[in-house]
Formats: structure tokens, sequence, C-alpha cells
């Protein structure tokens, strides 16, 4: 009986321990980009990175690094952990 008392004493404080170590903090608002800025990003994107057909060029879009816009990788699977590995 003695060992289950110094569980029932224990646990709680435990617990109210681990509550006082788990802090929420929010992530900083990041401001959106105006409309007339959007816009043309999007545009410069659609234009260097999509040809007549409406085909995009995921690999020039990724490896773009100049814009901002186009140069944000997307989450998804890297090529080799679908197993394609272009080494």
């Amino acid at each position: 009986m003695r060992r289950s008392g110094v569980l029932a004493f224990c646990l709680p404080v435990f617990d109210l321990l681990m509550a006082g170590c788990a802090t929420v903090v929010p992530t900083p608002p990041q401001p959106a980009p105006a409309a007339d800025v959007a816009l043309a990003a999007w545009a410069r994107v659609l234009q260097r990175f999509v040809n007549d057909r409406g085909e995009v060029d995921f690999t020039a879009l990724n490896a773009d690094a100049a814009d901002p816009c186009a140069s944000r990788r997307m989450p998804g699977p890297s090529p080799t952990a679908a197993g394609r590995d272009d080494r």
C-alpha cells in the first residue's frame, strides 16, 4: 500500500511540473504582401515557368533563387525518398 500512496502523490506533482514546462509560443505575424506585389510575383512565375500548353517546369521553378516567390520549396516527398535517386 505504501507504493500506491507514493505514486498517488508523485504522479500529480509530476503532471504539474510537466505542465509548467509546456509553453505555447505563437508564431510571429508575417505581413501579407500587397496585392499588386503578389500579383506581379505570380505573373513572373507564370511567364517564366509555364509554357504555352500550361505545363510547369517545376525543376527550374524550384532552382530559381532570385525570385523569393518562385524559390519557395513546397512540402512533399523528395526524389530520393520516393526511390528516384539521380546520383
